[in-house]
């Protein structure tokens, strides 16, 4: 079995194809977690675990509802919808883990 393709930094990286460390001192670790995140997201077993969360039938459903788009946008677009309005959630102050009472930012750091 053929290994699965690496992205072009993490081949750059392996070729040793990187700028002098003392010139720019966080270029190599901000390449190898670019590369550890292009991995993560290659791996098949993380996409079909990320697939498994999205209604896909009740989108196409939503999609062939709507009106007809010319560009053959309309799952595209409850796609996004969904995401936006029923996956993710924007929070400003999260609640604590440990207590659930309210949180206030304290800016960069090291979390707790």
């Amino acid at each position: 079995q053929n290994p699965r393709p690496r992205s072009a930094c993490c081949i750059a990286m392996q070729a040793g194809n990187l700028p002098p460390l003392d010139r720019v001192l966080s270029l190599e670790h901000r390449l190898r977690g670019g590369c550890d995140t292009s991995d993560r997201l290659d791996d098949p077993a993380l996409q079909a675990e990320a697939r498994a969360l999205v209604p896909l039938d009740t989108l196409r459903a939503r999609a062939d509802a709507a009106p007809p788009d010319p560009r053959g946008m309309a799952l595209f677009r409850q796609l996004m919808s969904w995401f936006k309005h029923s996956f993710f959630k924007w929070v400003n102050k999260p609640p604590c883990h440990a207590c659930g009472g309210p949180t206030r930012g304290e800016g960069h750091g090291v979390p707790s």
